[in-house]
Protein backbone atom coordinates (compact mmCIF):
# COMPACT_ATOMS: atom_id res chain seq x y z
CA UNK A 1 0.00 0.00 0.00
CA UNK A 2 2.89 2.48 0.65
CA UNK A 3 4.45 1.75 -2.67
CA UNK A 4 0.96 2.68 -4.39
CA UNK A 5 0.33 5.65 -2.21
CA UNK A 6 3.94 7.11 -2.87
CA UNK A 7 3.41 6.47 -6.73
CA UNK A 8 0.02 8.49 -6.92
CA UNK A 9 1.27 11.62 -5.19
CA UNK A 10 4.51 12.06 -6.75
CA UNK A 11 2.03 11.74 -9.88
CA UNK A 12 -0.13 13.75 -8.35
CA UNK A 13 2.14 16.49 -7.85
CA UNK A 14 3.77 15.97 -10.96
CA UNK A 15 0.38 17.05 -12.80
CA UNK A 16 0.32 20.11 -10.87
CA UNK A 17 3.34 21.25 -12.09
CA UNK A 18 2.31 20.14 -15.35
CA UNK A 19 -1.22 22.03 -15.30
CA UNK A 20 0.51 25.25 -13.64
CA UNK A 21 3.25 24.94 -16.23
CA UNK A 22 1.29 25.46 -19.29
CA UNK A 23 -1.98 26.61 -20.39
CA UNK A 24 -4.13 23.15 -20.34
CA UNK A 25 -6.61 25.27 -22.41
CA UNK A 26 -5.88 27.40 -25.64
CA UNK A 27 -8.62 28.83 -27.33
CA UNK A 28 -10.71 25.92 -26.61
CA UNK A 29 -8.20 23.16 -28.12
CA UNK A 30 -5.72 21.03 -25.17
CA UNK A 31 -2.57 21.82 -24.83
CA UNK A 32 -0.76 18.59 -26.67
CA UNK A 33 2.30 18.92 -23.95
CA UNK A 34 -0.32 18.98 -21.00
CA UNK A 35 -2.10 15.94 -22.33
CA UNK A 36 1.02 14.22 -22.52
CA UNK A 37 2.41 14.80 -19.00
CA UNK A 38 -1.44 14.25 -17.36
CA UNK A 39 -2.74 11.58 -19.46
CA UNK A 40 0.38 10.25 -20.85
CA UNK A 41 3.36 10.49 -17.87
CA UNK A 42 1.02 10.78 -15.34
CA UNK A 43 -1.50 8.42 -16.40
CA UNK A 44 1.19 5.89 -16.51
CA UNK A 45 2.89 6.60 -13.59
CA UNK A 46 -0.60 6.56 -11.69
CA UNK A 47 -2.18 3.36 -10.03
CA UNK A 48 -5.81 3.81 -9.66
CA UNK A 49 -6.68 0.43 -10.55
CA UNK A 50 -4.14 -1.10 -7.96
CA UNK A 51 -5.65 1.54 -5.47
CA UNK A 52 -8.91 0.15 -6.25
CA UNK A 53 -7.66 -3.67 -5.68
CA UNK A 54 -5.99 -2.61 -2.69
CA UNK A 55 -9.29 -1.42 -1.42
CA UNK A 56 -11.29 -4.37 -2.30
CA UNK A 57 -8.46 -6.44 -1.08
CA UNK A 58 -8.62 -4.74 2.59
CA UNK A 59 -12.65 -4.34 2.40
CA UNK A 60 -12.16 -8.59 2.04
CA UNK A 61 -10.19 -9.18 4.73
CA UNK A 62 -12.83 -7.09 7.09
CA UNK A 63 -9.97 -4.05 7.75
CA UNK A 64 -12.76 -1.45 7.33
CA UNK A 65 -11.25 1.07 9.01
CA UNK A 66 -7.70 0.71 7.80
CA UNK A 67 -9.51 0.97 4.05
CA UNK A 68 -11.74 4.04 4.71
CA UNK A 69 -8.58 5.60 6.29
CA UNK A 70 -6.31 4.59 2.88
CA UNK A 71 -9.28 5.86 0.62
CA UNK A 72 -10.08 8.84 1.77
CA UNK A 73 -6.03 9.59 2.76
CA UNK A 74 -4.98 8.88 -0.69
CA UNK A 75 -8.12 11.11 -2.02
CA UNK A 76 -7.08 13.72 0.34
CA UNK A 77 -3.83 13.67 0.17
CA UNK A 78 -3.48 13.45 -3.70
CA UNK A 79 -5.72 16.61 -3.89
CA UNK A 80 -3.18 18.28 -1.93
CA UNK A 81 -0.22 16.95 -3.25
CA UNK A 82 -1.53 18.36 -6.72
CA UNK A 83 -2.10 21.91 -5.21
CA UNK A 84 1.10 21.43 -3.37
CA UNK A 85 2.40 20.85 -7.15
CA UNK A 86 0.34 24.28 -8.64
CA UNK A 87 1.69 26.38 -5.85
CA UNK A 88 5.01 26.06 -6.27
CA UNK A 89 5.33 26.49 -9.79
CA UNK A 90 2.72 29.36 -9.38
CA UNK A 91 5.26 30.64 -6.73
CA UNK A 92 7.93 30.22 -9.50
CA UNK A 93 6.17 32.20 -11.77
CA UNK A 94 4.97 35.01 -9.76
CA UNK A 95 8.57 35.38 -8.10
CA UNK A 96 9.82 35.96 -12.01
Amino acid sequence: MFATGLVNLIGSFVLGLAVASFAPVQRGVPNPLVLFLGVGFCGGLTTFSTLAMELTDLLQSKKYGLCLAYGLGSLTLGVLSFLAGVALRLGEIKAD
